[in-house]
């Protein structure tokens, strides 16, 4: 995850983070990124690399979010992303999908027959 527009103005983000489960955070700061960047051509390829990672899936997801039906992003979950239901809680997964827990549930049955 990153708040890469917070980073590049230099300004404290507005997105507050919480995560569900224990992980590891690795954190750079704005001047050590671009000492990293002016040390070797590899430090550049890598810099430039990640935050098109990060805006491609970013912009994916809202691409999907707002084109698609509800049942297509939960597929489209389910197919890219099938561990996320093992690890999060249901009601997490309706909020992302612009959903409530309940019609998670119905179209988590309707799409299953179960």
């Amino acid at each position: 995850m990153s708040d890469y527009f917070s980073f590049l103005k230099q300004q404290p983000s507005g997105i507050k983070t919480q995560a569900l489960e224990e992980c590891i955070l690795w954190s750079i700061s704005y001047p050590d990124l671009n000492e990293l960047y002016s040390r070797n051509e590899t430090g550049l390829r890598i810099g430039k690399a990640i935050p098109e990672i990060l805006f491609l899936r970013k912009q994916q997801d809202q691409i999907n979010l707002l084109t698609l039906s509800p049942e297509e992003c939960y597929l489209n979950l389910i197919n890219q992303r099938p561990e996320i239901f093992q690890r999060t809680p249901l009601k997490i997964i309706a909020s992302y999908l612009g959903l409530t827990a309940e019609s998670l549930i119905r179209l988590i049955k309707r799409v299953t027959g179960k």
